[in-house]
C-alpha cells in the first residue's frame, strides 16, 4: 500500500525502536495496527518517527515483519537529537509524555497533542519496584525533580490524550484539550466473539472454576502471585484449572509454584491476540487473575472484560478505577497473596456475581472497541490541527 503524499501531516513519535533489516520493518504488532488505523482515519500523510536499531527483534506473535514499502505510512528514522523533517509543516504531532518528547515541542508546541498513561505517584512507584530502600529514595527524588516540566509539556501543548483514568485525574486539567480513550486490541467482530458469561454454579470436580493469567511473566506483573493464589486456592478445596497465557524471565518459576496442580495447570506461551488468544478466553476461562504490581492501564483488563470475563487482581491505581466505576470485577490489597487466594475461592462460589461482573465488562467495552477509539483520537487530533 502507498502511503498517502497528499493532505495535512501527522506524525507520530514512537519511543520504542524499530527493527530495520535491509528493507524489512519488524515492529510490535499492536503499533503497526494502531498506525494502520490512523493511516485509514487521518485526512491526510501519516509519518512515524522513531529510531531504529540493527538488532534483530525477536520472532514472535507480538511482532510483525512488513517490507517497508508495503506500509501504509511514511517512516523517518530519529537520529539522536537532531531535528525532525516531517515536523516541518506537520498539521500535529502525537508523542507520548515523557522528558525524551521535550525536543519536539521546540517547533510549534500547540501542534503537538501528548499521549500518557501514568501520574507522577505511578512512575515512582513502578521505578520502585523490589528495589532497594536507597534507590527507591533516588528514584523518587529524581521524579519530583522531573515534576514540573512534565506538568508544562501539558499545559504548552495542544492537547493531552489520557489512557486511563489515572492519567486524566493527573494531568487533564492541566490541557487546554484532554480526552481519555481506552487502549485496546478488541475490534467488533473479536467483541462479537465474546459472551454473557454464564458459569456453572459451585465449581466442582465436573465443573471446575477455569482461571487465566496473561501477560509478560515479571515480578511487576504478579505472574507469579497468580499462579501461587490459584495453587493456595486449591489446596484449600476448590476445584479449578489455571491457563497461563504469556512468556517472560518468571516461567520457569511459575511451573515450579503451579506443579501441585499437576495437568489442571497448563501453559500455553505466547498466542497471536485475534486468533488463538481471543477463542481461548472466551471459550475456556471463567475468571481473569492479573495481580498486578504496577498501575498501568494494562489493555488485558479490558480485552478480557470485552470477552464477558470478570477480572481479579491488586487494588494498583488503574484496575481500582475501572473496579469502581465500571465492576469489571475485584480487587485485594496489594501483595496479599492469601487475599488472592481466598478472593479466588469466593468467586469461584458466586456464578451469579461473576455473571454480573462479566455483564459489566462487556457493556464497558461495547463502548470503546479499537476503532471507535482510534476515530476518537484521530477526531481529537484534528481539532487540535483545525484541519
Amino acid at each position: 500500500m502507498t502511503p498517502r503524499q497528499d493532505g495535512p501531516r501527522l506524525v507520530v513519535a514512537q519511543q520504542d525502536p524499530i527493527s530495520l533489516d535491509g528493507t524489512t520493518v519488524r515492529i510490535a504488532t499492536k503499533s503497526l495496527v494502531g498506525l494502520e488505523q490512523y493511516a485509514r482515519t487521518w485526512p491526510g500523510e501519516v509519518v512515524l518517527l522513531a529510531r531504529a536499531t540493527d538488532r534483530a527483534a525477536t520472532v514472535t506473535p507480538l511482532h510483525t515483519a512488513v517490507a517497508r514499502g508495503e506500509l501504509p505510512f511514511d517512516l523517518e528514522l530519529r537520529e539522536g537529537s537532531a531535528p525532525s523533517r516531517a515536523r516541518e509543516g506537520a498539521a500535529a504531532t502525537l508523542a507520548f509524555h515523557h522528558l525524551d518528547a521535550a525536543a519536539l515541542l521546540a517547533r510549534d508546541p500547540r501542534s503537538v497533542v501528548l499521549f500518557g498513561e501514568f501520574s507522577l505517584a505511578e512512575r515512582i512507584r513502578i521505578g520502585a519496584l523490589d528495589a532497594p530502600s536507597v534507590t527507591r529514595a533516588r528514584v523518587a527524588a529524581g521524579w519530583l525533580r522531573r515534576r514540573g516540566a512534565l506538568r508544562r509539556m501539558v499545559r504548552d501543548t495542544g492537547g493531552y490524550q489520557a489512557n486511563g483514568y489515572p492519567a486524566l485525574s493527573a494531568y487533564g486539567a492541566l490541557s487546554p484539550r484532554a480526552m481519555l480513550y481506552l487502549d485496546t486490541r478488541m475490534t467488533a467482530p473479536l467483541f462479537a466473539r465474546g459472551r454473557d458469561h454464564l458459569a456453572p454454579g459451585d465449581p466442582s470436580p465436573g465443573h471446575p472454576l477455569r482461571l487465566g493469567f496473561s501477560g509478560r511473566h515479571i515480578r511487576a506483573k504478579g505472574a507469579e502471585d497468580a499462579v501461587s493464589a490459584a495453587v493456595r486456592a486449591a489446596t484449600r478445596g476448590l476445584a479449578l484449572t489455571l491457563d497461563v497465557f504469556g512468556s517472560g524471565e518468571a516461567t520457569a518459576r511459575m511451573r515450579a509454584i503451579a506443579a501441585p496442580l499437576g495437568d489442571r495447570a497448563r501453559f500455553h506461551g505466547d498466542l497471536v491476540f485475534d486468533d488463538a488468544w481471543v477463542r481461548a478466553v472466551a471459550a475456556g476461562i471463567d475468571l481473569m487473575v492479573l495481580p498486578h504490581r504496577q498501575g498501568d492501564p494494562a489493555g488485558t483488563y479490558l480485552e478480557t472484560a470485552a470477552l464477558g470475563v470478570p477480572v481479579l487482581g491488586y487494588a494498583n491505581r488503574a484496575l481500582q478505577a475501572l473496579v469502581d466505576r465500571h465492576g469489571i470485577g475485584w480487587t485485594v490489597p496489594m501483595d496479599d497473596v492469601d487475599a488472592l487466594a481466598a478472593a479466588i475461592a469466593g468467586i469461584g462460589r458466586d456464578p451469579a456475581g461473576r455473571a454480573a461482573a462479566g455483564a459489566a465488562g462487556r457493556e464497558l467495552m461495547s463502548e470503546h472497541l479499537f476503532a471507535r477509539e482510534a476515530e476518537r483520537r484521530i477526531a481529537h487530533l484534528r481539532e487540535v490541527a483545525q484541519v
